[in-house]
Formats: structure tokens, C-alpha cells, sequence
């Protein structure tokens, strides 16, 4: 499998992000039980230039997970996009729809600036929302979003509405 085209090792690798990957707005996540296999695919992460590591969890399942790194996502992106052009039934769908909104949020004006509590403030005076909700409407990665809204419990500015559900709702 290693010796096939460039091409045919991102439509392996596109096939496994689509089936087992997590794509938040730092990497991409592809979790397996084989071992082997999670090293072959680091393997094509090399051959392709995706910057990429390897870690193993060990619980009462031994675990492997590939990891690609940021750059190794935007490079990944660019590639995946031109195949897409040339085959147009490879689709990540949804989670390439996550990709290219991750890299839209390391662009946008207002990273790491300090309105950006003020504006999820503002925000929850109107509305009551959830994390998730807050990182979608603001363009933030949900670990950012997270760090603001527990400053902003502890400054007493906004409380919990409801935590019985998967994803608690906060409002002021």
C-alpha cells in the first residue's frame, strides 16, 4: 500500500478520516485498536509531508491514535480539495466542512484579543447557549470558548442555566 501514488495514499487517508477521525481546530484525531495500522498511516503522513505523531493509550483497551498536526491539517486541506475537484465522490462532508472552519477561526480578526469574553458576554445576555453553540456563532475553538465562560462563572457574570444535559447551557 505504501508504494501506491501520492493521490491514492490521501484517498486511504481521507477514507479513514471520514470512518474513525475527530477533527477539532488543532488536529486531526484517527483512533484504532491496530497499532500497525495507526503506524502505517503515520507512514503516509510522512510520504504525503503531513506533519503527524503517533501515541498509544493504554487502559483496558489498548488504544493507538494518529495524530495530524495543524500544519500537516492545512496541507492535508489544500490536497484533499484538489482530489475533490478531480473526483468529485470523494466528499469529507461534514467534517471537511469542520476543517475548513477551523482554519477560518486561526484567521479570524479577533483571535486573542481581549473583547472576545466581553463579546461572549454580550452574547449571553440575550441568549442562553451552550459551549458549542457560543465557539460556532463567535468563529472559537470550544477549548477558547471554555476558558472564557469559566471566567467568566467566576467573576459571578453568568451561571449555569441548565447541566443536566450533555452540553450545559449558560446564561447571565
Amino acid at each position: 500500500m505504501l508504494s501506491l501514488r501520492k493521490e491514492s495514499l490521501l484517498a486511504v487517508l481521507i477514507a479513514f478520516i471520514i470512518d474513525e477521525g475527530h477533527i477539532d481546530s488543532t488536529q486531526i484525531t484517527i483512533n484504532l485498536k491496530n497499532k500497525l495500522l495507526i503506524e502505517d498511516l503515520n507512514k503516509i503522513c510522512d510520504i504525503l509531508g503531513y506533519e503527524s505523531k503517533v501515541t498509544f493509550l493504554l487502559k483496558e483497551i489498548n488504544y493507538s491514535r494518529l495524530h495530524i498536526l495543524r500544519k500537516g491539517m492545512a496541507r492535508l486541506y489544500k490536497a484533499y480539495l484538489v482530489l475533490k475537484e478531480k473526483y468529485t465522490i470523494i466528499d469529507l462532508g461534514w467534517k471537511g466542512e469542520k476543517l475548513r472552519k477551523s482554519f477560518e477561526i486561526y484567521n479570524r480578526a479577533i483571535i486573542r484579543t481581549k473583547g472576545n469574553q466581553d463579546l461572549m458576554f454580550d452574547i449571553l445576555r440575550n441568549e442562553q447557549l451552550s459551549v458549542n453553540q457560543i465557539a460556532e456563532r463567535v468563529n472559537m475553538t470550544r477549548q477558547g470558548v471554555r476558558y472564557h465562560i469559566h471566567k467568566l462563572l467566576n467573576d459571578r457574570k453568568i451561571r449555569i442555566i441548565n447541566n443536566k444535559e450533555l452540553n450545559w447551557i449558560y446564561g447571565v
